[in-house]
């Protein structure tokens, strides 16, 4: 997507500033200790996860892109000799298959005991289950007369949002569940999972060493992304 033709990035180009706008795509949790903030989307749907027994299957690709890599970049554009660009996109140059990073979490759930079982991916048109036991949930909680809130216009109950935190983001899920539907039906697997806009990066890759330079993100990434959820003591 081209980022250069956006009000703000026009109103750069008219003001004849040597001026950069940086589009930032996820942050995702980075070294040394993994740090990815637990109210974040992604840490509060592997939470739900634990307590409705699977993680989310997704086709296509994510390019979530560490904390250091972002300041990195932008300290690289803003100490460069040569004039800088009007917009750059950072997102990571080297996007990933979403199973190749929720796998990992599921097994290091296993591995630090955060649960007892392997949890399996599932894909969107599973989510009827899980639908299903937050039903069940909310009917003990009414039965023990336990007070309601509203929530993107579902009635939900507070103990419920202590195991399923997900539940906030209802409308989030069922977007990112019928763009990876949409995805499956293509067949087009290069896209973003859940439907993400994509970014270019060249331009980003050109003026900055780090992001040319980035690696991949791994299996030891998200092994640490969920050492750090466990010791902020989000499984409690």
């Amino acid at each position: 997507m081209d980022s250069t033709n956006t009000v703000p990035n026009k109103v750069l180009v008219n003001s004849k500033l040597p001026a950069s706008s940086f589009r930032i795509g996820q942050i995702s949790g980075g070294p040394p200790r993994g740090a990815w903030t637990t109210t974040n989307w992604l840490p509060i749907i592997v939470k739900s996860s634990v307590s409705l027994g699977a993680l989310p299957e997704a086709k296509g690709f994510v390019s979530w892109i560490p904390p250091h890599a972002i300041s990195n970049a932008i300290l690289d554009v803003a100490f460069a000799e040569e004039e800088p660009p009007i917009a750059v996109n950072l997102v990571h140059p080297r996007s990933i298959a979403w199973r190749t990073l929720i796998q990992p979490v599921g097994d290091a759930l296993v591995e630090r005991k955060v649960t007892s079982y392997s949890v399996p991916l599932v894909v969107p048109g599973v989510a009827r289950k899980a639908r299903i036991e937050c039903q069940e949930l909310e009917r003990r909680d009414h039965e023990a007369h336990h007070t309601c809130i509203s929530i993107a216009g579902q009635n939900v109950f507070p103990s419920n949002l202590q195991l399923q935190p997900g539940i906030k983001l209802l409308n989030f899920m069922r977007s990112m569940a019928r763009s990876d539907i949409a995805i499956r039906a293509s067949g087009e697997m290069g896209s973003e999972a859940g439907g993400v806009t994509s970014f270019a990066t060249a331009v980003a890759e050109h003026v900055s060493p780090t992001m040319k330079e980035l690696k991949s993100l791994s299996s030891a990434d998200a092994t640490q992304w969920v050492d750090y959820w466990v010791a902020m003591g989000m499984f409690q």
